[in-house]
């Protein structure tokens, strides 16, 4: 093999790797540049593997005519491990291909999870039909609960119609990397879905706060307010209320379904209690009875006759919640709460005669008979015995340790006392660990499973991006 062949083999294949080299670095918005380019890249690319090729069989003939037959094989053994090193990982690999940029909706939603504002603009700008009013809100309360002040200052001032901060967002759970929530102060489960009003009201941002508050209808401002009542936040109630938030209408929400068909001029105090009692809301509570009083007292004061009183709630209630999961969380705190008020101390049976011959003492062995034996045992007997008869041990103990009559019913009465001083039933126990612990109130560990540390986790994130 003669030389000449040799050096031009080489140059051939120098030539052609540099100008591959110069092709695929070389760009120009030129329309003659660009026609050049189109018509240069394929003969340049066969200009390089034609080079390539020849520059390999020239080196296996080299080592032939130098070596022989094992000369030969040596050199074709050798190319073709360079061959599979080269190529092997690169075929055997999944190369990632190239995605086409989202558009439509699924663009909003990618320039929603960031933070470059005419980015945000341009997609909703460009989404067109594909996003839906329906959409539109749920991108409302979505960045506001990653804490997006700007784009939230954005969609309010772009969209003609009233953009809603109670829009369900528990579709978008996953996005949010949301679990089990429970309210920091009382422990018990958020129930309601994650919306903007949520993240205005707990979230970590006061000028978040304003901006959805500010904007908000009256609807809205009567959610939030049974929002603040059931998460024990006093501040956030009251500022509801000098924003002219319905205490009537946040109460009516506990009722669920009839919220719409029942008129507010009839929510009582009592229906307040309740849902204090209930949501173990003991701070919101002392500030109706103290700094909110006005508004305690603007409700509806007639009771109905053989209408249970606030002890006999908080005796059903307590010993209920008791019986279930085996604490009593915060609820000696409401009982303090209440028994400071003078007009909430009543604490007589309403029925004596009835509660005599229908209440029993619990006897529990699943969480399910609980429900059972609390509406067997009714509202008829005194605090103390509907605790008892419920399945409560702490509930009745912290009535008795504040001065409340155990029963006047003697028999009854030693039985009470007796069952303060009886062993606890493993079978009681055991029923009670079988509950989700994420539902064991202040049991459960605080942790991002609390609403204030999950929405300051998600405003510290979006800060990050």
């Amino acid at each position: 093999m003669s030389s000449t062949y040799i050096r031009l083999s080489l140059l051939a294949l120098a030539v052609a790797g540099m100008l591959t080299f110069l092709l695929k670095n070389s760009r120009s918005d030129l329309f003659y540049v660009q026609l050049l380019y189109l018509v240069a890249e394929p003969v340049v690319e066969y200009l390089w593997a034609g080079a390539l090729i020849n520059f390999v069989l020239m080196s296996v003939a080299v080592s032939w005519n130098f070596f022989g037959g094992k000369g030969f094989v040596a050199g074709l053994a050798v190319w073709t491990l360079v061959a599979g090193a080269v190529w092997g990982p690169y075929k055997l690999s999944p190369s990632p291909r190239k995605q086409p940029p989202p558009v439509g909706e699924d663009a909003v939603w990618a320039a929603a999870r960031g933070t470059n504002l005419p980015a945000f603009q341009k997609a909703v700008d460009q989404c067109g039909l594909d996003c839906t009013p329906a959409m539109i809100q749920t991108l409302y309360n979505v960045v506001a609960m990653r804490g997006n002040i700007a784009f939230v200052r954005d969609l309010q001032a772009r969209v003609p119609t009233h953009l809603s901060s109670l829009a369900e967002a528990s579709h978008h759970r996953a996005l949010l990397e949301a679990g089990t929530l429970l309210y920091c102060a009382t422990g018990a489960r958020v129930e309601h879905d994650l919306d903007g009003m949520t993240a205005a009201l707990f979230g970590p941002q006061p000028e978040l706060r304003q901006v959805v508050l500010d904007y908000a209808g009256p609807h809205e401002l009567h959610n939030g307010l049974h929002y603040a009542i059931r998460a024990d936040a006093p501040e956030r109630a009251a500022e509801l209320l000098q924003r002219g938030a319905s205490l009537e209408r946040a109460v009516l929400m506990r009722y669920g379904y009839s919220y719409n068909n029942r008129r507010p001029g009839h929510i009582s105090r009592l229906a307040l209690l309740e849902l204090l009692i209930e949501a173990r809301a003991a701070r919101v509570l002392k500030w109706f009875l103290t700094d909110g009083r006005p508004h305690f007292d603007a409700l509806d004061a007639t009771r109905d006759k053989g209408e249970a009183d606030a002890l006999h709630l908080w005796a059903r209630y307590a010993g209920l919640h008791e019986a279930r999961f085996g604490t009593l969380d915060n609820h000696p705190q409401v009982l303090d709460a209440l028994l400071a008020e003078p007009t909430l101390r009543g604490a007589a049976p309403l029925d004596p005669q009835a509660c005599h011959a229908d209440c029993q003492p619990a006897d529990i062995k699943t969480p399910n008979s609980i429900h059972v034996q609390v509406r067997e045992c009714g509202l008829q007997c005194g605090p103390v015995e509907i605790a008892w008869g419920s399945g409560g041990i702490r509930s009745v103990q912290a009535l008795i340790d504040r001065g409340l009559p155990i029963s006047s019913d003697p028999k009854r009465r030693k039985l009470i006392l007796a069952a303060l001083q009886a062993p606890a039933d493993p079978a009681v126990g055991e029923a009670q660990q079988m509950r989700p612990h994420s539902h064991q109130g202040e049991a459960a560990t605080p942790d991002i499973t609390c609403l204030d540390a999950f929405l300051a986790d998600q405003a510290a994130g979006q800060q990050q991006r």
